[in-house]
């Protein structure tokens, strides 16, 4: 089973402290993240407005991601990443997301625990 993860879902869960990856593989996912979820984190990590508490954070997923063995990458392309993970969701993929605006419409969705 394929799982594409966004950065509302990473930020949510770094926020509530809770071991995404742990359980998504657990559940025999295979993780793709997007090459424009990496830059948004990377740029997070930089941006001088994230806190100490959240710069560490992000930086720890960050080095965990970057496995490239472990982890797939995949690009979204042009346009907006919600219309994406819309058309995604209908490829068969599941979406870990937080965003609400999406989260209601797709069929194939994660759960995290807290």
């Amino acid at each position: 089973m394929q799982v594409i993860i966004d950065i509302s879902f990473i930020l949510h869960c770094i926020r509530k402290n809770a071991d995404f990856i742990s359980q998504l593989e657990g559940r025999g996912f295979r993780i793709n993240i997007p090459r424009e979820v990496l830059q948004e984190l990377r740029n997070l990590h930089h941006h001088v407005k994230t806190s100490r508490e959240d710069k560490e954070k992000i930086g720890k997923i960050l080095n965990i991601l970057d496995d490239h063995k472990r982890f797939k990458r995949i690009s979204a392309g042009q346009g907006k990443m919600s219309d994406w993970l819309l058309k995604k969701d209908g490829e068969g993929y599941f979406i870990a997301t937080a965003e609400s605006g999406i989260k209601h419409k797709i069929g194939n969705k994660i759960v995290i625990q807290e």
